[in-house]
């Protein structure tokens, strides 16, 4: 697992990045509020009582033709993907190295129910998809039947692809992408 993270480091790098990356194996902490490191942007910003007001307000914008049962696990798969991005420091880390803050990343997604083609091809391989550097990202059925832990790994997964990782980059799978996610995000 330690050279899936690896592998999802080298291919941040890549895009641009200069920090590092904070142990693999963190778990997530009881607090709110993470440590702050001053060579930080994220952990100076999320840390601010102001911001922690800002973040408690935040909810997902839902397409209206969402199916009520995948609506309710986006918004409990949403709160549990905020907490983890002000929680673990690697899980921001993921987002700051493509140039991006996860939490502005999810706040600004555009949620849809996948179409009837999506549901029948697409659907049987994912729960979720989205495209590099879009804004949406389409949400199968069987979204609603994942834990809420499990629906906050997709939704940082798919913002992270809008955020600019490539789902099939040289050096990073889908499966990749998931095993950075669960390691970085303490899942």
């Amino acid at each position: 697992m330690r050279v899936k993270f690896l592998a999802l480091s080298i291919a941040l790098v890549a895009v641009g990045a200069a920090q590092s990356v904070g142990h693999p194996d963190a778990r997530p902490t009881t607090t709110w509020i993470p440590p702050i490191d001053d060579r930080c942007p994220c952990c100076v910003r999320y840390s601010s009582p102001d911001f922690q007001r800002r973040v408690e307000s935040l909810a997902p914008w839902c397409s209206n033709r969402m199916p009520r049962r995948v609506k309710e696990k986006l918004f409990s798969g949403f709160r549990v993907a905020v907490e983890r991005l002000c929680t673990q420091h690697d899980c921001h880390i993921l987002f700051s190295r493509l140039g991006a803050d996860g939490i502005d990343v999810l706040n600004g997604t555009l949620y849809y129910p996948a179409n009837l083609y999506r549901e029948q091809h697409l659907c049987k391989r994912a729960t979720a998809f989205s495209k590099k550097g879009v804004s949406q990202t389409w949400l199968c059925r069987g979204f609603a039947s994942v834990p809420d832990e499990a629906a906050a790994r997709i939704l940082i997964h798919e913002a992270l692809h809008r955020a600019g990782l490539g789902e099939h980059s040289p050096k990073m799978s889908p499966s990749d992408t998931d095993i950075a996610v669960i390691q970085a995000c303490g899942f």
